[in-house]
């Protein structure tokens, strides 16, 4: 039986990374290999949602130290995947964020799902540039790795390779693009449903995720608007109620629902007429998991959504024409997209994915 070891630093939310990370270790083991993941940061809430509890080991490869901040996590990692690589014959790297890339005897697959420029963005001004940048120089130093026999670079979409490349100076042919996966089926089974009403957005309660844009471009908009969301910590937690807040004063009639079961977001996904989105994304699997439930999606024309939403009809450019898009697909005007919209998901089913990362871990283990 061949070991696989999922090594996914923080399982605390709900986001796009922690449910591929989820699928991806269901999967493995249903095929027979044996499975684990290792985490650093774990909520007892989300494991038992994606229903990961039997496979999840968590442990604590570097000391926490106070006040080390992004530092901490980029040593813990660095230690954490050479700890695993001990433990198993493939090692997969699934985080969100940057992914170090540490040279280990055992194969290695680096699922990478960010970028430089979306990772560094609060500390591209004054001193905080200076703090960040022997975060930089060190995770960089791990790229003199790829190419090596036993490395495999996957990446979760095209416009993550382009940019990734360019940030850590590496030929785009090196990297192979792996879309992250959806249970269609779950997703899919109550979109027939005639009865859709509304609008949803599904993001986690982050100021990066743009939920105050989203409801000023929204205000009054004359049908309901549910923005739905987990938060993992203090800081999103008063994000949101900041957000709470405004929503007296943008528009009461909004409506919250945070930290709610899959159970029931996929439910109000399959009764929504209209997804949207209002920041870039390297993939945006929320988008994918909406188009399967039946939504017509409205995206941001730019970052992955250009992949996963391949209409230019529904892609907007402007906050007036996001409006205006939102407005017409509540209407219907964008029905006839949805056999093709349809057709389109089809390909991020994750049977299609568990096909193809065990041609990865082939490829990997035969390098």
């Amino acid at each position: 039986m061949i070991s696989v070891g999922i090594f996914h630093g923080a399982f605390v939310g709900l986001g796009g990374a922690e449910r591929m990370a989820a699928l991806l270790a269901r999967g493995l083991e249903q095929q027979g290999f044996g499975v684990k993941i290792y985490a650093i940061s774990v909520s007892r809430y989300v494991v038992q949602e994606l229903g990961v509890g039997h496979l999840l080991t968590k442990f604590t490869p570097f000391p926490s130290i106070k006040f080390l901040g992004i530092y901490q996590s980029l040593l813990s990692g660095y230690f954490g995947i050479r700890q695993v690589a001990d433990k198993c014959d493939v090692v997969i790297q699934t985080g969100g964020g940057h992914q170090p890339i540490v040279e280990t005897p055992t194969c290695r697959i680096v699922y990478w799902q960010g970028i430089w420029t979306r990772v560094n963005v609060k500390y591209q001004n004054g001193v905080w540039k200076y703090y960040y940048l022997p975060y930089k120089v060190f995770s960089s130093l791990g790229t003199a790795n790829v190419g090596r026999r036993n490395l495999v670079l996957l990446v979760n979409s095209e416009f993550t390779r382009v940019n990734l490349a360019r940030d850590l100076e590496l030929d785009p042919a090196q990297m192979t693009v792996v879309y992250p996966p959806v249970e269609l089926s779950k997703w899919a089974e109550g979109r027939k449903s005639s009865i859709r009403e509304g609008v949803v957005n599904l993001s986690r309660f982050s100021p990066e995720k743009e939920h105050v844009a989203m409801m000023d471009c929204l205000r009054n908009i004359g049908t309901r608007f549910d923005m739905i969301g987990n938060t993992v910590n203090l800081v999103q937690e008063q994000y949101l109620a900041k957000l709470k807040r405004l929503r007296n004063v943008i528009d009461p009639t909004m409506i919250f629902g945070d930290n709610i079961t899959q159970e029931s977001t996929i439910a109000r996904l399959q009764r929504a007429k209209v997804y949207f989105h209002g920041c870039e994304e390297t993939f945006g699997l929320t988008t994918v998991e909406a188009m399967a439930a039946g939504c017509i999606p409205v995206v941001p024309n730019n970052s992955g959504h250009r992949e996963t939403v391949p209409f230019e009809q529904l892609r907007y450019n402007t906050v007036e024409e996001a409006r205006k898009k939102v407005v017409m697909a509540s209407k219907g005007d964008y029905d006839y997209l949805l056999p093709e919209i349809h057709r389109h998901v089809e390909q991020f089913d994750v049977r299609l994915f568990l096909e193809r990362m065990k041609q990865q871990i082939v490829r990997a283990l035969s390098k």
